[in-house]
């Protein structure tokens, strides 16, 4: 599995949507994440998965995407990052478990998504 793609969540059905929110829960329950660019950046490879809310600047977007490329840790933009948290104010997040991490990914690929665009 790749995970230097940048995947769209917005082109995602609602039923892959579900499963992403219901891993994110997990891994977020399980104290499996870093909320905040600078605490992902620290993290280093311990990152698996960077969730981004869609709202961010373009130069937070570049910055992002090539932190993430140079890392190869795979990254995911949300419409609504709060929405999948169920947090207010997050705008980036990482999840550090790996297995959840790819079980993001997975559905973000997976036949149930709507040809998610990619960058």
């Amino acid at each position: 599995m790749d995970n230097t793609e940048i995947l769209k969540a917005e082109a995602l059905r609602a039923e892959a949507l579900k499963k992403i929110t219901a891993y994110v829960g997990f891994a977020l329950k399980a104290g499996g994440v870093r909320f905040g660019f600078e605490s992902v950046k620290s993290g280093g490879k311990k990152n698996y998965a960077v969730l981004a809310d869609g709202t961010l600047s373009d130069k937070s977007k570049k910055e992002i995407a090539f932190w993430s490329k140079k890392n190869k840790v795979g990254l995911m933009f949300f419409d609504r990052l709060d929405e999948i948290t169920r947090k207010t104010g997050v705008k980036v997040m990482s999840v550090t478990n790996k297995e959840l991490a790819e079980q993001i990914l997975r559905n973000a690929r997976s036949p149930s998504a709507d040809k998610p665009s990619y960058n």
